[in-house]
C-alpha cells in the first residue's frame, strides 16, 4: 500500500512516496508499475514516465548493489525533486554488478535545470541505500509505514549512537 510522506533526508532532500510490495516479475512490469505510480504524485502521463525510466535505465546501470537499483533522470515537467522508495514484492534479476536479485528500487527525478542538485541528490540516496543496517531493517518492515520510520532521519540518528 502505498503512502505518501515529505520526510527530510537532510535540509533540501525529501522522500516523496515509498511503496512497499510493488508488483511485477520481470524490469519491464516493474517500470510500468512504476510508471503509473509516480504518475499519480506528478502532473506527467505514465506513458512519458514509462519513456524516461526506459531512457535512464538504458543510459547507465541501475544497480548499486546489495539487491537495490537507483533510476535517476533530469525532466522538465517537474518543479521540485520526486524521491520514490519501493519495496518490491518479489525480487527480480536487474543486471547488477554483485549479481544479486533487486528488490529496493528508488526513482530520483529532478527538474532539467538542477544539474547539481540531481547529483547532491544522488549522491546521498545512493550513501544511504549502501548503508547495511538500512537495507536490513527496510527488508524486515512489513508496511510502507515501517519503511518510512527507518528512513526518518530523527531514526537514524538514534540508531547510530
Amino acid at each position: 500500500m502505498p503512502e505518501t510522506s515529505s520526510k527530510d533526508f537532510e535540509n533540501d532532500l525529501s522522500i516523496s512516496n515509498v511503496y512497499y510490495g510493488l508488483k511485477g516479475q520481470t524490469t519491464e512490469q516493474i517500470f510500468k508499475a512504476l510508471s503509473w505510480k509516480i504518475s499519480q504524485d506528478i502532473s506527467l502521463s505514465s506513458s512519458v514516465i514509462y519513456a524516461d525510466i526506459l531512457r535512464a535505465a538504458k543510459n547507465h546501470n541501475a544497480a548499486i548493489g546489495e539487491g537495490v537499483a537507483v533510476i535517476d533522470w533530469k525532466c522538465e515537467g517537474i518543479k521540485s525533486s520526486y524521491v520514490m522508495v519501493s519495496m518490491l514484492e518479489n525480487s527480480i534479476n536487474f543486471s547488477d554488478s554483485d549479481g544479486l536479485p533487486i528488490d529496493i528500487v528508488l526513482v530520483l527525478i529532478s527538474p532539467k535545470q538542477e544539474s547539481l542538485t540531481h547529483l547532491r541528490h544522488l549522491s546521498r540516496l545512493t550513501r544511504l541505500f549502501r548503508e547495511e543496517s538500512i537495507l536490513s531493517q527496510l527488508r524486515s518492515a512489513t508496511c510502507a509505514d515501517g519503511m518510512i520510520s527507518i528512513l526518518c532521519p530523527e531514526n537514524r540518528k538514534i540508531q547510530a549512537a
